[in-house]
Parts: structure tokens; sequence; C-alpha cells
């Protein structure tokens, strides 16, 4: 094991890495580190964490705003409809989903499908508590879904990533793409075509995976599965 000033550096049980600075889980699967805590060696960007928080406070101010007048208005002019909750229904799902990706900014194939995840469960309460027309599953999820992939595939190739950085994300929304499937073949989705480029776009990236990536497929998803 690699050591510094005679200490052992953290390990990852599930990626057999050893990991520098005083992180908790490890970079590349989120599995809870081993071993002692050093200090960080990579320093940290203040200024742009300081820049970050004031637009965040920039625009949840205004958010606040906006709600307060979308409130204010529909008081004023049309009392019995309650448009206003649809904007406060509308603001709050829009500031889970940013911190959910906030949250996980620092990799973004996890980021990428936490948002996907997020925005979803969203939608489909969405349409459950406006008296469920099925919006949510004939377009939201398939074409969330498609863009995912579509974003997995463009982020790996500008950002040089290693297969190792993003499969097993990629490998669920594989899954979220058969959840369409099923939802399709139940007859629970009644408009069609998203839910069928959903699953050729699936298709296409598993069959890649296997394929063309069949060794390092393989070797990751022994040491991830450890099977």
């Amino acid at each position: 094991m690699y050591r510094k000033e005679g200490k052992p550096m953290r390990i990852c049980d599930a990626c057999h890495v050893h990991v520098r600075g005083s992180m908790d889980r490890c970079p590349l699967c989120g599995t809870k580190l081993r071993g002692e805590k050093e200090e960080n060696v990579f320093p940290r960007l203040q200024m742009y964490d300081h820049m970050y928080r004031k637009i965040m406070r920039i625009f949840l101010f205004l958010s606040v705003i906006a709600v307060i007048v979308c409130l204010a208005a529909n008081r004023v002019f049309v009392p019995d409809l309650f448009w206003s909750m649809f904007v406060l229904a509308g603001v709050v799902s829009f500031w889970i989903s940013l911190y959910a990706a906030w949250k996980k900014k620092r990799n973004i194939p996890k980021g990428i499908l936490w948002e996907m995840t997020v925005i979803s469960i969203l939608a489909v309460a969405w349409d459950m508590g406006t008296g469920w027309h099925g919006w949510s599953v004939d377009f939201i999820l398939p074409i969330l879904c498609t863009v995912s992939i579509g974003m997995m595939v463009v982020m790996a190739r500008f950002l040089r990533l290693q297969l190792r950085e993003y499969v097993i994300y990629m490998l669920m929304e594989i899954v979220y793409g058969l959840v369409v499937w099923i939802l399709l073949l139940t007859h629970v989705i009644q408009f069609i075509l998203p839910a069928l480029v959903c699953v050729v776009c699936c298709g296409a990236a598993l069959a890649a995976l296997v394929i063309f990536r069949w060794e390092l497929f393989h070797e990751e998803m022994q040491k991830r599965l450890h099977f």
C-alpha cells in the first residue's frame, strides 16, 4: 500500500484504488473509503464557490419574488382559479432538480442520472396531482432517458472519460429504458414514438458496450458487482 509520512492512504474496497486527500467516498463509485484521512493535496478555489453561491442567492431571490407576485395577482384578478399554485409547484420543482444537479456536480455522469431521476419523479407527481393525463409517461420519461443517454455519450467523448467512470451510470439509464419498454408493452404508454426511440437508443447503447468494449465492460462489472 502506498504511504505518505508513514500513514497509509485511504482505500476503496470496491474499486481497490488508493485515494489521497480528505474525501470520505471513492470518486469512482461512491463507496465509503477505509483508512486515515490526510491533508487535502488540492487547493480549494474559494473564488468560484463564492461566485456560484452569489448567483444561486440571486436566483433564489428572483424565484421568491416571482412566486409572491403570482400569488398576489392570482388573489386580486382571478381569485377563483388557483393558477399561482402551479407556479409555486414549478419553482419548487426547479429548485429540487437544481439541488440534485449541484450535489453531483463533481461527477457529471452521476449528475446526469440524478437529474433524470429527480425530474422523472417530479413529472409523474405533477401528472398524478393534476388528474393523470399520462403526459409524464408518454413524453417526459422516454424523452428524458433518450436525452440523458445522448448527453452521457457526448460528455464521455468531450471530456475523454474512461469507461469505468461512466459505465455503471450508463447501465442504470439502460435499465430506466427497460422500464419504459415495460410500460409500453403493458399499454400504460399510449403515445408510442418517444418510447420506441428511447428503447432503440438504450438497445444501441447496450450493444455498443457489449460488442465494442466487452473486455473493459466485463472487467468493470466484475470489479463493481463482485462476481
